[in-house]
């Protein structure tokens, strides 16, 4: 009897249970191996010195919080715009833009419009 399935793990009623059997090889694939180190032996581990600086935690970081800057300026362009022209209701635009802005992106094009009016002071 052979146990598959959700219940392959699960003890045995039975006091003669079968060994579980393993499943063949899929066709065309290699057949798994047992699991064991990430890294085949006699492969050295790259230093320090040979990791590309690309790679590393610091930079990725670092283009993370660029590109979450430049999102979120991108995101308050009409708040910027209403802000600079002095628009009389810039309060209100950037309330818009900040609250609904991310909704369908309709209120953020609305906002942009808003802030390009002649209510300027």
């Amino acid at each position: 009897m052979i146990i598959i399935g959700p219940w392959a793990f699960l003890p045995c009623p039975v006091a003669a249970c079968p060994a579980p059997v393993p499943l063949p090889p899929l066709p065309g694939f290699p057949p798994l191996r047992q699991a064991g180190p990430f890294r085949r032996p006699g492969i050295p581990r790259p230093s320090a010195a040979t990791e590309s600086p690309l790679l590393s935690a610091a930079f990725i970081g670092l283009v993370a919080v660029v590109l979450g800057a430049l999102a979120l300026v991108i995101y308050l362009i009409p708040a910027i715009v209403a802000f600079k022209r002095k628009h009389r209701n810039r309060v209100p635009i950037l309330l818009v833009n900040v609250i609904l802005g991310w909704l369908y992106g309709v209120a953020w094009i609305v906002a942009l419009i808003w802030a390009f009016t002649d209510n300027t002071e």
